[in-house]
């Protein structure tokens, strides 16, 4: 609601281990799944704003009156990444989004809003170079709808999932970022947000560990660890 002056975003994680085997029908499933947890969680707390006589609104898949990446963004949570999405400080972009929006007078978000995370999208370009449609720029940022971002070819990431008969989630599988939230990689993000030199030598790392490319099937999809 327009009228609504303060916003709760709502972050729920999906497993890494079924965003990695995109793109088959498993990223389809878990994505459903955490937008109906994101769905839930959110209409809670508006339910429960609204039994303190505030006015409240869930915004979530297939119901938005609102953009959940800003106000996600604007919260601390993360920044937008070079495959258009959303990622989140700890999770990446392997996160579904909510939102809650009230006249309820909420406390500012503490959080710390630079986290380095756009510039390591900058010389990462793994989303980029992974992408089966060719949908995801290596180019910079572009100006759209009055700010700077990075936009991707929606018809053409669209299209390829009809071709495959589900979500894909490649970007979000090969990326560095999509990690499970051990303590070795806790200190990996630290790392990369101290210093550009940093970020070269993570991003290295990353490619040599886990590759710089994701091999999938050309003919059968769902057979996505076939040479």
């Amino acid at each position: 609601d327009s009228s609504h002056k303060t916003a709760i975003a709502i972050v729920v994680p999906m497993r890494v281990e079924m965003i990695k085997k995109g793109p088959t029908s498993s990223v389809l499933q878990e994505s459903a799944q955490k937008y109906v947890e994101a769905a839930k969680i959110s209409n809670i707390i508006a339910g429960y704003i609204r039994n303190f006589g505030y006015p409240a609104r869930a915004h979530n898949d297939a119901n938005y009156d609102t953009l959940c990446v800003p106000i996600a963004v604007e919260s601390g949570f993360g920044e937008l990444g070079r495959m258009g999405i959303f990622m989140h400080r700890v999770h990446g972009p392997c996160v579904r989004l909510a939102i809650v929006t009230t006249n309820l007078e909420l406390p500012d978000s503490s959080l710390q809003k630079s986290l380095h995370m756009e510039e390591f999208c900058k010389i990462c370009k793994k989303c980029a170079d992974n992408c089966p449609s060719g949908s995801i720029t290596h180019d910079d940022e572009t100006y759209s709808r009055n700010f700077r971002h990075w936009s991707i070819q929606q018809e053409k990431c669209f299209s390829y999932w009809k071709t495959i008969g589900s979500d894909c989630g490649l970007c979000i599988s090969v990326c560095p970022y999509t990690k499970p939230d051990t303590l070795f990689h806790k200190f990996v993000r630290f790392y990369i947000s101290r210093n550009f030199l940093n970020q070269k030598i993570a991003l290295f790392m990353d490619d040599l560990l886990y590759g710089r490319y994701k091999k999938i099937a050309k003919t059968n999809p769902e057979n996505i660890f076939s040479a």
